[in-house]
């Protein structure tokens, strides 16, 4: 049995709690790490609730720590995991800095434990399903991804954007990692404000392939949590779209050779699909392909160009 800690008992330390519940009895959470009175998570509720981190670490019995805290303390607490020999589900995005992410690459690569970033969205089964049909598209000219939120829910830290980097790097990273997956390297980003209030990226990357990024966090309350991704090749395409609440949809749309399809696709069980994933790493020791901390660094410094640009009204080199 694999025994695991979660440090940080908010919204995706509950996320979480609920992948790793759902393999059971191979993995049991057995204590949640909090700085302010912890409190049991749903699913999990043998769990004990604590607020002694280093106790946690000197356990011998607990193997992994799934760190779902505020971005800016992602060095601290993943360095002291990986010291103690932990093995560490770290929370997107990698860190706060393209520095304290440079640290952390070279911290994972010496650990003897096993670090790998919680990208979920890699895990989302419209995504894969896209990510499988793209080699037959020929060469890619595109990519156009989105991701809509309702406004509400954000706790403090993730307001205050000297600590979270603010919405493209904590919400719009994800997509950024689609159009790096997708495209290459990226040599160039310009972001502009729309008029709805939602920021849109324009990335040239090195391929000469162009990639888009739309993303809004303070749509109204009433609306549902939107995403998507369009993939355009030379000799076809593909369009995963999900929307969540009364109207909730996750489908597919295919376009090649003339012809167009549309497939209703599962949304799954991403949170458990990753947390399997990581899992089978640990336990033979590859390494992740899916949240390798190099990939995730890559996304971090993508999103902090496209926030410079935004701040600074220009276009902005990828370093």
């Amino acid at each position: 049995m694999t025994r695991v800690a979660i440090v940080g008992g908010g919204r995706m330390g509950q996320a979480h709690a609920q992948a790793w519940a759902a393999l059971a009895p191979e993995v049991e959470v057995v204590a949640v790490v909090d700085r302010a009175a912890p409190r049991p998570l749903a699913g999990v509720p043998t769990a004990r609730p604590t607020t002694d981190l280093d106790g946690v670490l000197r356990d011998p019995a607990i193997q992994v720590l799934s760190i779902c805290t505020p971005t800016d303390t992602h060095l601290e607490l993943t360095r002291r995991a990986l010291a103690a020999g932990k093995h560490v589900l770290l929370e997107k995005p990698l860190a706060r800095t393209v520095a304290d992410g440079d640290e952390l690459v070279r911290l994972g690569a010496a650990a003897s434990g096993t670090l790998m970033i919680g990208h979920v969205v890699r895990f989302f089964p419209g995504y894969v399903a896209v990510r499988r049909l793209a080699g037959s598209f020929g060469a890619l000219q595109g990519v156009l991804a989105s991701r809509l939120s309702p406004t509400g829910g954000r706790p403090p830290w993730l307001e205050d954007e000297e600590r979270s980097g603010g919405i493209l790097l904590d919400l719009a990273v994800h997509d950024f990692d689609q159009l790096l997956l997708f495209l290459g390297p990226a040599r160039r980003v310009e972001v502009a404000r729309l008029d709805d209030g939602t920021l849109q990226a324009r990335v040239e990357h090195e391929s000469g392939a162009v990639g888009w990024v739309r993303a809004g966090w303070d749509a109204p309350v009433s609306t549902p949590f939107r995403t998507s991704l369009e993939v355009i090749g030379a000799m076809g395409q593909a369009r995963y779209s999900f929307a969540s609440g009364v109207e909730e949809r996750s489908e597919l749309v295919v376009s090649e050779d003339g012809a167009e399809r549309i497939v209703d696709v599962d949304p799954g069980e991403p949170y458990t699909d990753q947390a399997r994933a990581f899992l089978e790493c640990v336990r033979t020791g590859r390494r992740p392909s899916d949240g390798d901390p190099a990939a995730s660094l890559a996304a971090v410094r993508l999103a902090l160009a496209a926030r410079e640009s935004l701040l600074g009204w220009s276009a902005v080199e990828v370093g």
